[in-house]
C-alpha cells in the first residue's frame, strides 16, 4: 500500500512539475517565436535539470532531519494548512485590490 501511495504520488509531482513547465514554455515561445535552437534546448536542459535536482534536494532534506519533527507530526499538516491559507488569501486580496498608481494596461488584439 504505501508503495501504491508513494507510486502514485510521485507520477502526480511529475504531471505537476511538467504542466508548470510546459506553461513556462508556451510564454516563452509566444514571447519569442523565432527562438534559435541553442536557446530553446538551453532553456529545455535548464527545466530538465531543476525539476529533476530540486524534488531530489527537497526529499533528501526532509529524510535527513525527520527525526527531529517527530514531536511535532500532528501539528504540521495545521501549520503548513496556515502558511499556504495565508499566501494564499494575500494573493486573492492583491489580486482583488484596485491599485491607482498601477500602470494602464493595453491589450493587444492578434
Amino acid at each position: 500500500m504505501v508503495n501504491t501511495v508513494f507510486l502514485i504520488n510521485s507520477i502526480l509531482l511529475g504531471v505537476g512539475l511538467a504542466m508548470d513547465a510546459f506553461s513556462v514554455s508556451m510564454a516563452n515561445g509566444l514571447n519569442e517565436p523565432h527562438m534559435s535552437a541553442r536557446k530553446v534546448l538551453l532553456i529545455a536542459a535548464t527545466f530538465a535539470f531543476f525539476q529533476a535536482f530540486m524534488p531530489m534536494t527537497g526529499w533528501l532534506c526532509v529524510h535527513t532531519i525527520v527525526n527531529l519533527f517527530t514531536a511535532f507530526e500532528t501539528v504540521i499538516p495545521w501549520i503548513a494548512f496556515g502558511l499556504l491559507g495565508y499566501i494564499g488569501g494575500k494573493m486573492l486580496l492583491e489580486g482583488i485590490k484596485t491599485d491607482p498608481e498601477a500602470p494602464e494596461v493595453h491589450q493587444v488584439n492578434a
